[in-house]
């Protein structure tokens, strides 16, 4: 059986309840999104550990098993020559944005118009029911936000028996995909230096890369109007 948890989002609306669904491709993608939400949360001792102890890797290819489309889960994760602080040093410098422009980790550093981008986003969680944690340590527009965002969303398309409240559900992840979480992960590669980006952190970010990619063309296909019958 899968459950859903929130983490960075709560649920506004009282006595709401997420129940368990069995396990299917909606499911599977639920949990792609929730993983790869703990993975650029941040680093820290616990991250370095599940890496070196290759648990993000298991915990990858569990994830992938039941997707509608191939994942290959073929890399280990490099972590040579470092210890925790090393890895969390590299981490900072990776994904440091500015006091202006904030982090390259959340879609309004992309946008050119931080306020109004935060405004979108919190929006789409409000329609849903959802709200940014008071104690977040992360603003609404930040990539690990968005993906449990997109986990919930998938999870809602599994546990519902109408065929109208599924196709709503798809939508509206096909919706906030291309409006904000797409152009966030294409502009997160696009600033990444291949040359000084340490494995370690190169491995999930190409794999988020192409979990998003391949989820687009998936939803794409399934949302695609039914050819008219002769």
């Amino acid at each position: 059986m899968f459950t859903y948890s929130l983490s960075g989002l709560e649920i506004k609306a009282a006595g709401e309840t997420l129940q368990e669904v069995e396990e299917n491709e909606t499911t599977s993608r639920s949990a792609l999104y929730q993983l790869f939400a703990k993975w650029f949360s941040g680093a820290d001792s616990s991250h370095f550990a599940k890496s070196r102890d290759g648990i993000w890797v298991k915990e990858l290819e569990s994830a992938s098993e039941l997707l509608p489309y191939k994942l290959d889960v073929d890399l280990p994760i490099d972590l040579s020559g470092l210890d925790s602080q090393e890895f969390e040093s590299q981490w900072s410098l990776a994904f440091q944005g500015s006091d202006e422009n904030g982090s390259p980790l959340e879609s309004s550093f992309y946008s050119g118009d931080n306020a109004q981008t935060i405004h979108d986003v919190q929006r789409e969680y409000e329609y849903f029911g959802l709200a940014t944690g008071a104690s977040d340590a992360h603003r609404a527009d930040h990539l690990s936000t968005e993906l449990e965002f997109m986990g919930f969303l998938c999870f809602k398309e599994a546990a519902t028996s109408s065929d109208r409240l599924r196709s709503s559900y798809r939508r509206a992840q096909a919706d906030f995909l291309s409006r904000f979480l797409e152009g966030l992960v294409t502009g997160l590669v696009a600033r990444s230096n291949p040359t000084t980006l340490i494995p370690a952190i190169a491995w999930g970010l190409r794999y988020l890369e192409v979990f998003v990619a391949k989820d687009i063309i998936y939803l794409d296909t399934i949302l695609a109007p039914s050819p008219q019958s002769n």
